[in-house]
């Protein structure tokens, strides 16, 4: 081979090597990027992680407030029961009792009827009988009064006649 043929080989290579090299830098160069992406990749992953345990924490919590909630629930709707049944009780005793105080009313109005009619009566025939009685001596009282007015005239009178003549 020629040396010339060598010569323009080796400047070649030389510079297909060189090309080569300048290649396997930025490879370099590209293989550090992916290492630190690679390990912003492993940190974002890290912290997905965390957030997944915190989703765990959370969604534990959250099944907790659940079962409370289902528990004061079913609390709630025992006493809401209880109360129903409370009511219907106390409705049922105070009809009761109402109904009681209304035969007690319709008694003490019935006795107070009966005491005023057998109070009245005798009371209204006495009122009258004394009435009368009052009237009978006003009248008497009022006649004899009259009559001494008239006597008492005929004396003066008489009197007068008596003065003059």
């Amino acid at each position: 081979m020629d040396q010339e043929l060598v010569q323009y080989l080796d400047e070649r290579f030389g510079g297909i090597d060189r090309r080569f090299e300048q290649i396997d830098q930025r490879f370099e160069q590209v293989d550090r990027r992916f290492g630190q992406i690679d390990q912003r990749f492993e940190q974002a992953d890290q912290r997905f992680g965390q957030i997944d345990q915190r989703f765990g924490q959370i969604d534990q919590r959250v099944g907790q407030i659940d079962r409370h909630f289902e528990s004061v629930d079913g609390q709630t709707k025992g006493l809401r029961q209880e109360m129903c049944e409370g009511f219907d009780e106390v409705k049922r005793h105070n009809g009761i009792l109402i109904e009681d105080l209304r035969r007690q009313l319709q008694l003490v109005a019935e006795g107070f009827i009966t005491f005023v009619e057998g109070r009245y009566t005798p009371d209204q025939a006495r009122i009258d009988e004394r009435f009368r009685e009052t009237h009978a001596l006003i009248r008497s009282s009022y006649d004899h009064l009259n009559r001494q007015d008239d006597q008492l005239r005929l004396r003066v009178e008489n009197l007068e006649r008596k003065g003059q003549g």
